[in-house]
């Protein structure tokens, strides 16, 4: 006979620990924090000129907090490209849930055409 059956550890047990994701989110603050220094100092000063809604650099901002920051900054910089130039149409936008290249460049033939309001 062989010996006994040792089960592989479940998925419970191998999730990192609340530390680390709180240490996570407080790194992904502070890379937020030249958005926001720009939201509350600079913005105000400039015309509103995003066609999205939520504003593009809100929108970097959440995608930063929500996939990281590379993946966030691809994010929000491809978002501001779309803003950019007045091809698009606009309108909401929020930032997908998972994190996918093909769905982000899909979003420019989605925008692009709409007809504008």
């Amino acid at each position: 006979m062989e010996g006994p059956l040792i089960l592989p550890p479940k998925p419970a047990d191998i999730t990192p620990k609340p530390f680390l994701h709180k240490l996570r989110d407080g790194f992904r603050f502070l890379l937020t924090i030249p958005i926001w220094l720009y939201q509350k100092i600079i913005s105000p000063w400039l015309p509103a000129s995003c066609i999205y809604t939520p504003s593009c650099s809100e929108y970097a901002k959440q995608s930063i907090m929500k996939h990281g920051f590379f993946k966030g900054l691809i994010t929000g910089i491809l978002r501001i490209f779309r803003c950019a130039g007045g091809l698009f149409s606009g309108g909401p936008d929020e930032v997908p849930d998972k994190f996918s290249l093909k769905f982000l460049l899909s979003r420019y033939g989605y925008f692009r055409y709409r007809k504008k309001k």
